[in-house]
């Protein structure tokens, strides 16, 4: 008697599809399976991204670059900052004396006295200091009308009460300037800061000009001590 081995068809049809179905359920479970086992890897090992050689080299190049910017845009302003700071002096503009000299026939004097109280120049024969013989002033020496150079001798410097900066100059505010026109020659040193001693006169220069409203004549000029601002000047008395 001959036997026949039933077809696939047969067997879905015998066994009503469910051979077709365990095997789909067990494709599933596998898949699940490699799922599970990958993640648990992932999570120990870490994924690894792979780069390749010419990424690598691109973005280190750009970092290099973005540096160089940052450094040759910062570097030269904090210099130009420190330098500006170490070269700072005391501004004077503001500082009145706070004793008197111990020459009854001299006066000293701040700034802010060669100012009136509407903030208009003063006029020297109304100041209260106008019949002292002489009169006594610290500020800093700065160029005349025509630039000096450090170590040479002049006759005239101007007084001024700031010295400005290396990168800025000091403002030349006509009520702020006194010309110093000196018994004999000095060795002028620019933005030196000086005693300076003689009779104080008007130049009746215009106020809105850029030439100084004041002249000391028959004056006398020495090095100041740093300390001599502490020591005879002080902020305004209330």
């Amino acid at each position: 008697m001959r036997r026949f081995a039933p077809s696939g068809d047969r067997l879905q049809t015998a066994y009503g599809g469910k051979g077709a179905a365990w095997e789909s359920k067990a494709a599933v479970r596998r898949s699940v399976r490699a799922y599970v086992a990958l993640c648990a890897y992932d999570r120990v090992v870490g994924a690894r991204v792979i780069k390749k050689r010419e990424d690598s080299a691109r973005q280190k190049k750009e970092a290099l670059t973005v540096w160089m910017i940052v450094a040759a845009v910062c570097i030269p302003v904090l210099l130009a900052s420190v330098l500006m700071v170490a070269d700072m002096r005391v501004d004077l503009s503001e500082l009145h004396p706070s004793r008197e000299l111990a020459d009854a026939g001299a006066a000293l004097i701040g700034w802010p006295d060669l100012e009136s109280d509407d903030g208009r120049p003063v006029e020297i024969e109304h100041a209260a200091w106008h019949t002292r013989a002489r009169l006594k002033m610290m500020g800093y020496m700065m160029d005349g009308y025509r630039p000096a150079a450090d170590g040479v001798q002049v006759r005239m410097f101007i007084l001024m009460p700031e010295a400005g900066v290396i990168l800025h100059p000091a403002h030349r505010i006509p009520n702020e300037m006194v010309e110093v026109w000196l018994r004999r020659p000095v060795l002028f040193k620019f933005r030196d800061l000086v005693w300076v001693s003689g009779t104080l006169q008007a130049t009746g220069n215009n106020p809105r000009g850029e030439m100084a409203l004041y002249a000391l004549k028959d004056a006398e000029s020495e090095t100041a001590d740093q300390r001599d601002i502490t020591r005879w000047f002080g902020p305004p008395r209330r």
